[in-house]
């Protein structure tokens, strides 16, 4: 879905963290779960961070408080996210806090890796693959139609949860769009393609990262069988 990472590094702007290897002798927090905690060894190997330098945390509250508490801490330095998403939880529940933030992009630093997926398993592709073309179709039109008119895209997320709050879920599609969508490769091949040889670099990175034993080749990870023809996607947003 995404040919740029959404994954970041959030810190203070008016912290001493201005570049990557400032993060050695950091403190840094995120979800167990988060996507760019957990290939952080990518981004410290792109980087030449020593990943034995930087403590890192987990922590279970929302984004917008893990956040707020970079600002004059003395043993928080940086919180571990989607670009998105922290861009839309710093503008819930008080002023817009983006302005305080800056952001170590995975995607200026580890530019091979991509972003979100559709994932689906072997028993379920075994069982029946027209499924899961017309799932891969349905979230195509959905994109489609939200790229087209994202007021109406923000409609059907407020009847889905009315108790969201419209100004950051629009924030949240907007950068979206603009951040991890606009991307040049994705106007050569379309929303939902690869390129095999930079697909293949992000896994060899992946595997090294993690101390895997073997590396998968790209197609035992990824298959473009259920994509739509090119002229019904989304191609790149990006203006350059």
């Amino acid at each position: 879905m995404f040919n740029a990472s959404p994954s970041t590094i959030a810190v203070s702007a008016a912290g001493p963290v201005r570049a990557p290897k400032d993060l050695e002798g950091r403190r840094l927090v995120g979800h167990s779960s988060d996507v760019a905690l957990r290939t952080f060894g990518v981004f410290c190997a792109a980087t030449g961070i020593d990943r034995a330098k930087v403590a890192v945390g987990a922590f279970g509250g929302g984004f917008r408080e893990q956040v707020e508490a970079l600002h004059g801490a003395s043993d928080l330095h940086g919180v571990f996210g989607y670009v998105s998403t922290i861009a839309s939880a710093m503008a819930q529940g008080g002023p817009d806090g983006n302005g305080r933030l800056r952001h170590l992009r995975f995607a200026d630093h580890a530019p091979d890796l991509y972003g979100s997926v559709i994932m689906a398993s072997r028993r379920v592709l075994d069982a029946d693959r027209s499924a899961v073309a017309g799932l891969v179709r349905a979230i195509n039109r959905g994109v489609r139609d939200a790229v087209r008119n994202p007021e109406a895209g923000i409609d059907a997320v407020m009847r889905r949860a009315p108790y969201a709050d419209r100004r950051a879920e629009m924030l949240r599609l907007k950068t979206t769009l603009a951040i991890e969508m606009a991307h040049p490769e994705g106007r050569r091949l379309g929303i939902g393609a690869i390129d095999p040889a930079r697909f293949g670099r992000s896994i060899a990175q992946m595997a090294a990262a993690a101390n895997l034993a073997a590396s998968p080749s790209a197609a035992e990870v990824f298959t473009p069988e259920f994509l739509p023809p090119t002229g019904e996607r989304v191609t790149s947003l990006a203006k350059g």
